[in-house]
């Protein structure tokens, strides 16, 4: 059955939030994370508080890189299909007026959340930013733990968020990100947090025997723009010293690349595609989808429409991406949310779907996380190939047509 979700909001407000969100993604930041040692969560004392020598390693990153983050952190959840209007339009609601910098520093302004909305979207920052740093260090896949489990297992695990994977297939790790909001009068205790991730970890390094080398627990420590110090990160990274040989607890060796492809392809609105990353178990014949193909900073990426912002009618938000091409813009230059993938990508992973053969991440082509930014048009690309950005709707228009 088709899902349609018509959303009442003006669309002359949402136009505002489109521009007010372009111009405030422009621009780097930075954010210091300190590298814990595991023995320093151990220690017996009651309180701890990292102290100011840890000498960290600066973070530089783009709003629109976090937004594409933890974007990819959501879709890793495999959520149900209506929520791609809470994830698309949300953030750019949401975090245009809470996230912000101050000499910069990331800042994150949550006075005017009420306690769980300010939790629930501390949480989805502190995954954006966990999964950045782990993108620095190689991990450029990503797939919900949950995947990895069966049965009884995944209802009853209390293991860490996400499984990553580094190009070329190589070296699988586990992530569990904590985040939370600094007081600007208190120093912020860290430790517990950092404890209980780990804990976490050593939880999936069990359930998962011999199929990870290390995991990193994360925690970000958010500040508003009243605070003196700026917003910082801490991870401890843990070695998988089990010498227990690898369990076949799933039969696929490609489930990471192929839950990272599924569930982007899914939030793109390309289901069919998805389904046959998703369960290639499941024989069934997969039609081709139509995106707009554009060129950027030398690359060719396959786009998809996300928001068809209308002048005098509410957006109509379909999963099919050729139902969201059909409502044309009232102007040439009107601001279009776009999700993309890498053609070259693209293609393989159609080829992958409908052949039901194994996704490896050695064939898959090698990207740069970039932020392209040109006129009103903004793109970030990451490594894995997908892409997140507003484009003037001409560029789309203009835009050859493939089917993949």
């Amino acid at each position: 059955m088709r899902l349609q979700v018509v959303s009442d909001i003006d669309s002359d407000f949402l136009r505002k939030i489109v521009h007010d969100f372009l111009r405030w993604s422009r621009g780097t930041l930075a954010v210091p994370w300190h590298a814990v040692p595991p023995s320093e969560l151990d220690m017996l004392r009651a309180w701890w508080r990292a102290p100011r020598d840890l000498s960290p390693s600066s973070q530089r990153f783009t709003l629109w890189q976090l937004a594409h983050a933890t974007v990819k952190a959501d879709t890793a959840r495999h959520l149900p299909s209506f929520s791609v209007v809470r994830r698309v339009l949300g953030f750019l609601m949401e975090w245009s007026a809470a996230l912000t910098s101050a000499h910069g520093n990331l800042r994150f302004d949550a006075s005017e959340y009420a306690d769980f909305v300010k939790t629930a979207l501390t949480g989805r920052v502190a995954q954006g930013l966990a999964l950045l740093y782990c993108q620095d260090q190689g991990y450029i896949y990503i797939s919900h733990y949950s995947q990895f489990l069966s049965g009884n297992n995944r209802a009853r695990s209390k293991g860490p968020d996400f499984v990553l994977e580094k190009r070329g297939g190589c070296l699988r790790a586990l992530l569990e990100a904590k985040g939370t909001v600094a007081s600007a009068h208190r120093s912020a205790n860290v430790r517990p947090a950092l404890r209980k991730a780990k804990g976490q970890l050593e939880t999936g390094f069990k359930q998962l025997s011999g199929q990870v080398a290390e995991g990193y627990a994360t925690l970000a420590l958010l500040r508003g723009l009243d605070d003196t110090r700026d917003s910082e990160g801490f991870v401890t990274r843990i070695r998988n010293t089990s010498e227990e040989p690898p369990k076949p607890t799933h039969p696929r060796e490609d489930l990471v690349t192929r839950g990272n492809y599924g569930v982007w392809l899914d939030f793109l609105g390309l289901t069919s595609l998805a389904r046959g990353l998703l369960e290639p178990e499941v024989k069934q014949d997969i039609p081709e989808s139509t995106v707009r193909v554009s060129e950027f900073g030398g690359k060719s990426i396959g786009f998809v429409a996300l928001t068809p912002i209308l002048r005098g009618i509410s957006p109509v938000l379909r999963m099919s991406p050729t139902d969201l091409l059909l409502a044309t813009p009232s102007t040439a230059e009107q601001p279009i949310l776009v999700g993309g993938l890498g053609l070259s990508s693209l293609e393989l992973i159609a080829r992958v779907a409908r052949e039901r053969t194994s996704l490896s991440a050695k064939e898959l082509p090698a990207t740069e996380m970039q932020t392209l930014e040109f006129g009103e048009c903004v793109i970030s690309m990451f490594p894995d190939g997908s892409a997140l950005g507003i484009v003037p709707w001409s560029t789309l228009e203009k835009a050859e047509r493939k089917n993949v």
